[in-house]
C-alpha cells in the first residue's frame, strides 16, 4: 500500500511539473515584454510588478477556462461511471405496445359485434312474411309495375335514407379515414356498403389503423375527393336527407303503426332498420376523427354534440366542416 501511495504521489508531481514549466516560460516572456513596454530598465519596479501580477492573473484565468475536461476511459465507461442522460425514446415501445393492445381489443370487439349482428339477422330476426319481403324489394327497385299498392311512407323514406348512408360514410372516410399503415383501401368497403350497409363497413372499422393524413394538391383536384369534399355536394346530400327525415316524421300515426307491424314481422324491414341504427351508432367516431384530421378545434363542443344526433348530425357536420388543406408528403 505504501509503495502504491508513493507511485501516485510521484505521478502527480511529474504531471504538475509538465504543467508548470510552460507557464513559467510564458510568464518569463511576459515580464520581458512588460519591461520593454514600460521603458526597459529605467521603469518603476512597482509598476513592473503590478503589470506582471495582472498578466499572471489573466494567464491563470485563461488556463482555467480553456482547460479541457479529461476524456472518459473505456474502463470507467464499463464500470458505469459516465452514464449519459436517459434517451427520449425510452419507453416508446411500451406506449406502442399499450396502444397496440387497445387497438387489437377494439378490433376484436367490432369483429364480435359484426359476427353477432350477422348471426342475429340470419337466425333470430323475424321472418313471418318472406313472400312479402320479396315483393317489397321489387317495389323499391321499381321492378314491379304500378299495381295500385301504396307503399308505406316511413318504409319508403327509410329505403332512400339507407341509400344516403354510403355517401355520408364515403365523405367521412375518404381521405381522413384511410388506413394507410396497414395499406387497406377504403373504397371497396364503401362501394359494397351501397348494397350491404353496415355489414360491409364493419370489417373495415375493425381493420382500420390510424395514420397521419397526407393529401397532395393534385389529389385534392382529382376525383373522387373533389366531389366528396365539395360544399355544394354536401349541401345537396343535406337537403335530400332533411327532406326524407321530414317526410318520415310527418307520415302520420297510421303509417308509423304499419311500419312497426312490419318491423316485427318482416325480416327485410327489420334488418334494414337495424342497419340504419348501426350506421348511426358508429358515425360519431368518424366525425371526431374527421374533425381531428382537419384540425378543427371546436371549443364550444357543439360539433361533438352534433355528431350524436342520428342521421341529421352527420349531414349538418358535412355542410359546416372546413375544407381539407393539401399537404405534400
Amino acid at each position: 500500500m505504501a509503495t502504491l501511495s508513493r507511485a501516485c504521489l510521484l505521478r502527480q508531481s511529474v504531471n504538475c511539473r509538465r504543467e508548470l514549466v510552460p507557464g513559467l516560460l510564458e510568464r518569463r516572456n511576459i515580464s520581458r515584454r512588460a519591461v520593454t513596454h514600460f521603458g526597459g530598465h529605467h521603469s518603476n519596479p512597482c509598476t513592473l510588478r503590478s503589470t506582471f501580477l495582472i498578466h499572471r492573473s489573466l494567464l491563470i484565468c485563461k488556463s482555467v477556462s480553456t482547460r479541457e475536461a479529461p476524456e472518459e476511459t473505456e474502463d470507467e465507461s464499463a464500470l458505469g461511471g459516465g452514464q449519459g442522460p436517459p434517451d427520449d425514446n425510452d419507453g416508446e415501445g411500451d406506449g406502442e405496445g399499450s396502444g397496440g393492445a387497445m387497438g387489437r381489443l377494439t378490433s376484436a370487439f367490432i369483429f364480435a359485434f359484426w359476427a353477432a349482428f350477422i348471426g342475429y339477422c340470419a337466425l333470430l330476426s323475424p321472418n313471418q312474411t318472406p313472400t312479402l319481403d320479396v315483393y317489397f324489394l321489387e317495389k323499391f327497385l321499381n321492378l314491379k309495375s304500378n299495381d295500385g299498392f301504396q307503399m308505406n311512407q316511413v318504409m319508403t323514406c327509410l329505403w332512400y335514407i339507407m341509400g344516403l348512408w354510403p355517401v355520408i360514410y364515403s365523405m367521412l372516410l375518404i381521405p381522413t379515414g384511410r388506413s394507410s399503415r396497414n395499406k387497406i383501401p377504403v373504397w371497396p368497403f364503401a362501394s359494397l356498403s351501397v348494397f350491404a350497409g353496415a355489414f360491409a363497413l364493419l370489417p373495415y372499422f375493425a381493420l382500420w389503423e390510424p395514420s397521419a393524413l397526407k393529401v397532395s394538391g393534385q389529389e385534392m383536384e382529382g376525383l373522387p375527393l373533389r366531389i366528396l369534399d365539395s360544399k355544394i355536394f354536401a349541401l345537396v346530400v343535406g337537403i335530400a336527407g332533411v327532406g326524407l327525415f321530414g317526410a318520415a316524421a310527418s307520415a302520420g300515426v297510421e303509417s308509423w303503426s304499419e311500419f312497426l307491424r312490419f318491423f316485427n314481422s318482416s325480416r327485410f324491414i327489420h334488418i334494414m332498420s337495424l342497419d340504419c341504427i348501426a350506421l348511426s351508432f358508429f358515425a360519431p367516431f368518424w366525425i371526431m376523427n374527421d374533425m381531428e384530421s382537419r384540425r378543427w378545434s371546436n371549443k364550444d363542443g357543439w360539433g361533438q354534440a352534433l355528431a350524436f344526433i342520428p342521421f341529421l348530425g352527420p349531414i349538418v357536420y358535412l355542410i359546416l366542416r372546413p375544407p381539407l388543406s393539401p399537404e405534400e408528403g
